[in-house]
């Protein structure tokens, strides 16, 4: 289940890159793992869960978002489109 995110609370997921899957136009994907954040610990806690991460550099993307074939900005909006999507299914399962 996802947590809701407040302002005035710190975040309870974070994300440890691991190492670098491949280049991509703006940037890499790395391998990451996926840590928690719990009351009980002061430290953040390494779960199994496994992401990839999208790391690019604005600087490029500035540069050349209208002279590529991908759009940064187009796929950061999919995403979220996704995630709320996802979001509402789950709640509508509850």
């Amino acid at each position: 289940q996802q947590q809701q995110q407040h302002p005035q609370q710190p975040p309870q997921r974070a994300y440890w890159l691991q190492r670098p899957i491949r280049e991509a136009i703006y940037g890499k994907v790395f391998y990451g793992v996926v840590l928690q954040k719990t009351p009980d610990h002061p430290e953040w806690i390494v779960t199994t869960e496994t992401c990839a991460i999208k790391e690019m550099s604005w600087q490029h993307i500035r540069r050349e978002r209208d002279k590529l074939a991908e759009d940064p900005i187009k796929e950061v909006n999919a995403m979220q489109f996704l995630h709320k999507w996802y979001q509402q299914q789950q709640q509508q399962q509850q």
